[in-house]
């Protein structure tokens, strides 16, 4: 097999699996990307008719241009770190293919090799989830006032959210047709037991529902919900309101409600000790 062939099959192949791994999320699209590009570039051979630089450039262009055109044109800022991972990956890959050629020890090429991926994983699953918290949701937003958004509870009865009750409100904004609003009911069922002893928080799941649907369906299903969480529902008028007041058009989404009935943030469930970026337990802390 020629070099020439060599280069093109690394191109197809490095390419279409980096692309191909944002189905899977973010978070993995991100180490996938940093560990084959970063491959890419340890393999480089000095009979490659090319140099290092442009093999590099070669190599990683294909996808840099396919996520960079999605990237500018849909304005997904929090995707910046994968557009730019496969630079640095292949950039310190063929680092280390230089200095082991020019005499760098087995030993110490290993070493750097696994320290590489440790930083590729460290980045990409403590890291990022740092940055689409940073990017994607407001965090302190303690300006905005509730809305009069009235729901519905279990019985039917009116639930004014911005009726000061001088309690902390949690909302898990889901729809019917979400599955991975059905995956994070654990992890909310679970935060709700973590402050089960403080009489000052309450939690409810907030079925948004959808034009047609009807409520007797939607309750069916909550009701055989394994959890603990109490249900809100809302009407297309509410949904409306809740859309357009809190700027929420995609579920699952948490918002806070402190006991002066300011909504403080509106984003992902952010419970986990390594994302100090709006961090659900430092937020509830800082209220008063």
């Amino acid at each position: 097999m020629k070099n020439w062939q060599k280069i093109l099959i690394l191109i197809v192949v490095s390419s279409t699996i980096s692309l191909l791994s944002g189905a899977l999320n973010w978070l993995n699209q991100f180490v996938i990307c940093g560990i084959v590009y970063f491959v890419a570039g340890l393999i480089y051979s000095r009979k490659y008719p090319i140099s290092r630089f442009l093999y590099g450039l070669i190599v990683v262009a294909p996808f840099l241009l396919t996520y960079s055109l999605l990237v500018v044109w849909e304005g997904l800022s929090h995707v910046y770190p994968i557009a730019l991972v496969p630079v640095v990956s292949i950039a310190t890959g063929l680092i280390l293919n230089e200095v082991f050629f020019r005499g760098m020890s087995k030993s110490a090429l290993s070493l750097f090799i696994s320290l590489a991926i440790v930083v590729i994983l460290l980045l990409g699953y403590i890291g990022m989830p740092n940055w689409l918290s940073y990017t994607l949701h407001p965090g302190n937003t303690s300006s905005i006032r509730v809305p009069a958004i009235q729901l519905y509870d279990e019985n039917g009865n009116a639930f004014n959210l911005n009726a000061k009750t001088d309690k902390i409100i949690v909302l898990d904004f889901w729809t019917t047709s979400c599955g991975v609003c059905f995956k994070e009911f654990p992890n909310y069922e679970a935060l709700k037991q973590q402050y089960s002893e403080r009489k000052d928080i309450v939690f409810y799941a907030v079925n948004l529902i959808h034009r047609k649907e009807q409520l007797s369906k939607v309750k069916r299903v909550t009701n055989e919900l394994p959890y603990s969480f109490e249900h809100l529902y809302s009407d297309i008028n509410s949904v409306k309101q809740i859309r357009d007041s809190l700027g929420i058009s995609m579920v699952p989404q948490i918002v806070i409600i402190n006991k002066q009935s300011e909504v403080i943030y509106i984003g992902s469930l952010n419970a986990e000790k390594h994302i100090l970026v709006n961090n659900f337990h430092d937020l509830i802390n800082s209220i008063k």
